[in-house]
């Protein structure tokens, strides 16, 4: 499968300066807010996978101790309209200068400050990915191709600038399992795969 995915977000909080304090002397309370777009679809069909996502919650932190965010998220396709909502949960622990606990999607991720601008981390989570396929099969039915599996990782980023991160990761995928499901039809297809090593080396750029 020849699979693309692109995406366009933008993020954003307010603070509300007359809130608290809750139960330390310096805190924070916000309001946290994003919208996205994007697709994630098969070869030249990108139509076929367009979407929305929003997200709205409330944020607290404790400077140099924790964070938390909690909220809800609600996302539309394109081609089946409707909306689908799921919980919004983020959390930062900064266990010491240079050593933070962080949640990431489904699992958790930590983070230590090797210099001002080289950072080491090893993460562990599940990971949920879907994509909107073409027609086939002779199905008049709306395929979508669904990849879950454990990802263990571990790595390092290099602020290049304010705006430029190189990032080099490598692990171990685990429990992966790979369907094509009809949108009336469920599950079509259905396999197991065996673990397998993965390496990854990207470019972060942020404006």
């Amino acid at each position: 499968l020849d699979l693309y995915a692109a995406r366009l977000a933008l993020e954003g909080s307010y603070w509300l300066k007359d809130v608290g304090p809750f139960w330390a002397d310096e805190e924070i309370w916000s309001v946290l807010g994003s919208i996205s777009g994007g697709s994630r679809w098969e070869d030249g069909d990108f139509d076929s996978g367009l979407g929305t996502t929003g997200t709205l919650g409330f944020g607290y932190e404790v400077p140099d101790l924790f964070r938390v965010g909690l909220g809800v998220s609600a996302t539309s396709s394109l081609e089946e309209g409707g909306l689908d909502f799921s919980p919004f949960v983020s959390l930062r622990w900064y266990v010491t200068e240079r050593f933070t606990i962080r949640s990431q999607g489904l699992g958790a991720r930590l983070e230590y400050d090797l210099t001002p601008v080289i950072e080491l981390h090893v993460a562990a989570g599940r990971v949920n990915d879907g994509f909107r396929l073409q027609d086939r099969f002779g199905l008049d039915d709306d395929l979508t191709f669904r990849d879950r599996y454990l990802r263990f990782s571990g790595g390092f980023e290099w602020d290049l600038a304010n705006w430029l991160k190189f990032i080099v990761e490598g692990g171990y995928t685990a429990e992966r399992r790979l369907r094509v499901q009809g949108d009336d039809l469920g599950t079509i297809a259905s396999k197991r795969v065996a673990p397998s090593f993965f390496v990854d080396l990207a470019l972060d750029i942020r404006f």
